[in-house]
């Protein structure tokens, strides 16, 4: 009899694990619950490391109690991965090069913005949020992006990672120059039609 009620709270206890579990898998931070994560500089990820050095990077940096990593999805339009995949098309913002397919194996298939998709996954994982900035300074000043080319180029982003939980994007209008305004409007904009639970902060 005590064995029975043993294995029934064994097994009840598992069950709820697994449910508690499941159920913080779907859901998405808060801008207060952010503010109390340790979060650390990952920007260079993206760029530097393949999937081996990756997992072993992040394996490391969970066990230090890392929860959240920044991270730039573009910092410069000449910009590639470990596996000198570009990500524009000659530079040009609004022709990101993208492939049909994202099979790791097949080196056509496989493209810079794949690879920014493998990461966010890899980190959440771990229970890792990733807050990424969808340009970098040097584009702001070198490029001069205006509306309709942000536009373009941050649809493609949000459509890429629309479904994935631990995303937070992070504006910073400081970098923006004289159309920051503007710019951060369209980038809002698409982000709210691509998921509305994914967090948004102003930096």
């Amino acid at each position: 009899m005590r064995r029975n009620v043993l294995r029934k709270s064994i097994i009840a206890a598992l069950f709820f694990v697994a449910f508690a579990s499941a159920f913080a898998a779907k859901t998405y931070i808060s801008e207060a619950k952010l503010s109390t994560l340790y979060t650390i500089d990952g920007s260079h990820v993206i760029k530097t490391m393949n999937h081996q050095d990756l997992d072993l990077y992040l394996d490391s940096v969970r066990i230090a109690g890392v929860k959240a990593i920044d991270m730039c999805a573009l910092l410069n339009n000449n910009d590639e991965n470990y596996y000198h995949d570009k990500a524009l098309r000659n530079g040009n913002l609004v022709a990101p090069l993208t492939t049909n397919g994202s099979a790791f194996a097949d080196a056509v298939q496989y493209d810079y913005w794949d690879n920014i998709v493998y990461v966010v996954r890899e980190c959440w994982k771990r229970g890792i949020y990733v807050k990424i900035s969808p340009l970098g300074p040097d584009i702001y000043n070198n490029v001069q992006p205006n509306k309709g080319m942000v536009r373009i180029y941050i649809n493609l982003l949000c459509r890429l990672l629309e479904k994935e939980v631990n995303i937070v994007w992070r504006i910073n209008q400081s970098i923006m120059g004289p159309q920051a305004a503007e710019l951060s409007e369209e980038m809002v904009s698409a982000i709210k039609v691509h998921n509305k639970k994914q967090l948004i902060v102003f930096e």
